[in-house]
């Protein structure tokens, strides 16, 4: 047998033995329970600071106040467990945090802290890479916290986590998450995504913490309908829906948009779509 005869069978084996190593790890598992911590942080910005900036080193450049002056003032996130075999996933740490209780500091701990206390969770969110993670890193930077070992690597398409506005476009155009959830008839926004920061300015405290579990139960409803359709989780997708639904309401009662606006919004979809299936047959 030749060298290269050699080689060849050397490589075949090896890509046998990873193959065989991938679909045991796919099948462990689908037989254990998956978790996916879904997140979104709302901000103010700082105008003095973001001032201070442009006056010292470049007062002629474009006024655009990035992510190293932005401050978290709300916090919200869920995990989500998806038990093997289920129908519907367990939704449960649900938390809603405001700059009426909570700083920038402590909101972040406290969202490490959830992440620490459960290192198997994927954080889930939606232009988390673009927003979310630079905040975060620069919070623990300047504060000394030592982030949770999900959000280390800093590549926008890591492993250890989701960014779903990256995950399902691939090579398509970059879309808001409103567009998305208006596209295939999911609940978004209770205010316009622009309104958000004058609700920050103006102190309206309740309108935010609405709006960022919102964003948590829009996004998470994404990701459910994404992990099964990949193969991730198993589940029933309406069972699923109207559990997530029905939990991330349950923790603002308050909320006209969540607890009225769209009550029965997933036994509507139900419907909907049964109808549909029975005219395209």
């Amino acid at each position: 047998m030749s060298i290269y005869n050699t080689a060849a069978n050397d490589g075949d084996t090896t890509f046998g033995q990873d193959a065989i190593a991938f679909t045991r790890q796919k099948s462990l598992e689908r037989l254990t329970p998956q978790t996916f911590c879904i997140f979104d942080f709302e901000y103010a910005y700082d105008w003095d600071g973001y001032d201070a900036y442009r006056h010292a080193d470049n007062a002629a450049g474009e006024y655009n106040c990035k992510w190293p002056f932005h401050h978290a003032v709300a916090g919200a996130w869920a995990l989500i467990t998806y038990p093997p075999g289920g129908s519907q996933p367990l939704v449960h740490n649900v938390s809603v945090l405001d700059a009426r209780q909570y700083d920038e500091l402590e909101m972040v701990r406290a969202f490490f802290g959830l992440l620490d206390r459960h290192p198997g969770a994927v954080p889930v969110g939606w232009g988390t890479e673009c927003k979310e993670m630079p905040t975060l890193r620069r919070t623990a930077a300047t504060h000394g916290l030592v982030l949770p070992k999900m959000l280390r690597d800093s590549h926008p398409h890591s492993r250890d986590r989701i960014d779903l506005s990256n995950v399902l476009k691939g090579q398509g155009h970059f879309v808001h998450m409103p567009e998305y959830a208006h596209a295939v008839g999911i609940p978004a926004k209770p205010m316009a995504s622009k309104a958000i920061g004058k609700a920050v300015e103006h102190g309206q405290w309740d309108e935010v913490r609405e709006q960022v579990l919102a964003d948590v139960l829009t996004t998470a409803i994404i990701a459910n309908r994404h992990l099964i359709s990949v193969a991730r989780v198993s589940g029933d997708v309406y069972a699923s829906d109207a559990t997530i639904f029905a939990e991330l309401s349950a923790a603002w009662p308050q909320s006209r948009w969540l607890n009225l606006q769209n009550r029965g919004w997933d036994v509507h979809r139900r419907g909907q779509t049964r109808a549909a299936h029975k005219m395209a047959a």
